[in-house]
């Protein structure tokens, strides 16, 4: 069959219909957005090379608006004349002096000094419990330095003294009333005046403490045995009771 000539000036016709694809059929292809740069950022723009490397420079701020003119104060000083001058350092002068001439006819309160002194060298309580040095506490004997140590032995025997004629002995440190705890710790401090520089005066608290706590402790553990004797005695009385009743019901 032999090839059909085309003419030199051949003019094509309509390109041919395009045929209808379902979407499934067809490669959508996702166009991400551009990025874009707002006017308040900075855009990096390389600069020369500094010993061999690039270094990176913010460019300015491009901003539609004019920059705003920059306002300076200027502040200067007046001397005054020398006769206001001093005018003014006689009346301060005049001022201080009366100041001091009341400072020293009143007499300061007393109680607001031995406060002031007791506050500046009052000795503070050691962290932790007494008693238990290797529990994290201290020991009495070692932090009431200075204190030798028949002192600190008259010391607790006078609070003892004083526990037993003004609290109860069978009740703990914090079941016993504040009134009478301030009572010996007042007594003691009177008696024992070097008592004044610890704060709170918490010697003698540690003692109450630890007197206290073994007392208190003594008395639980007599009244638990007073306690199993009744009801050992009870229980004995009412064996003998059943015993003797089943005796006259067999009888």
């Amino acid at each position: 069959m032999a090839p059909n000539s085309v003419p030199v000036f051949y003019e094509p016709g309509l390109p041919p219909p395009t045929l209808p694809l379902l979407l499934c059929q067809t490669t959508v292809s996702i166009v991400y957005p551009l990025p874009t740069i707002t006017a308040s950022q900075d855009i990096p723009v390389l600069s020369e090379k500094a010993n061999g490397k690039r270094v990176e420079r913010a460019a300015r701020r491009a901003s539609p608006y004019p920059t705003p003119p920059v306002r300076t104060r200027t502040v200067s000083f007046i001397s005054s004349p020398t006769d206001g001058a001093e005018s003014d350092t006689s009346d301060l002068t005049h001022l201080f002096d009366e100041l001091d001439s009341r400072a020293s006819t009143e007499p300061p309160h007393a109680s607001t000094s031995t406060a002031a002194e007791r506050t500046t060298d009052a000795i503070c309580k050691p962290g932790g419990e007494v008693g238990r040095p290797g529990r994290g506490g201290y020991n009495l004997k070692k932090a009431m330095i200075g204190w030798r140590e028949r002192e600190l032995k008259a010391l607790k025997d006078y609070v003892y003294e004083l526990i037993d004629a003004n609290l109860d002995k069978t009740k703990s440190m914090q079941s016993q009333n504040e009134r009478c705890r301030q009572v010996v710790r007042d007594s003691a401090s009177a008696r024992f005046p070097r008592l004044d520089r610890y704060a709170n005066c918490w010697p003698v608290n540690d003692i109450m403490l630890m007197r206290l706590k073994n007392t208190s402790r003594t008395a639980r553990i007599a009244q638990e045995k007073i306690d199993a004797a009744i009801a050992l005695e009870e229980a004995k009385a009412a064996k003998a009771k059943a015993s003797v009743a089943k005796a006259v019901r067999n009888s």
